[in-house]
């Protein structure tokens, strides 16, 4: 590891970048300590913002989040929940739910 550098391995699964030949792609982010020590954050934590953001933004799913920031997804919720982001639940959603329990 370079000093000075937290390394983050971030792996997206294939079906979130499609890759010819691989299942997985990995990045790797450099954060200088100057910035880890400001932020005072854990790489986990840091894992943790970077799913959150992405999630609240709409780029990845629950489950992808969830994985992206090493928890299970009722934990995750419960992160979201706390901090008033909302699931990715819209009117179709609901009306395909509706459904599926025999309601509408």
């Amino acid at each position: 590891m370079a000093k000075g550098f937290l390394f983050c391995k971030i792996s997206f699964p294939n079906s979130f970048y499609i890759l010819p030949q691989e299942n997985e792609t990995t990045m790797n982010i450099q954060i200088s300590n100057d910035i880890l020590r400001l932020t005072n954050l854990s790489e986990q934590e840091i894992n943790l913002e970077i799913a959150l953001m992405l999630f609240e933004r709409n780029k990845l799913t629950l489950g992808q989040a969830s994985k992206l920031a090493g928890l299970h997804q009722f934990e995750f919720q419960k992160i979201l929940a706390s901090r008033n982001i909302p699931l990715h639940y819209d009117s179709s959603a609901l009306a395909t739910d509706l459904r599926n329990l025999g309601i509408a």
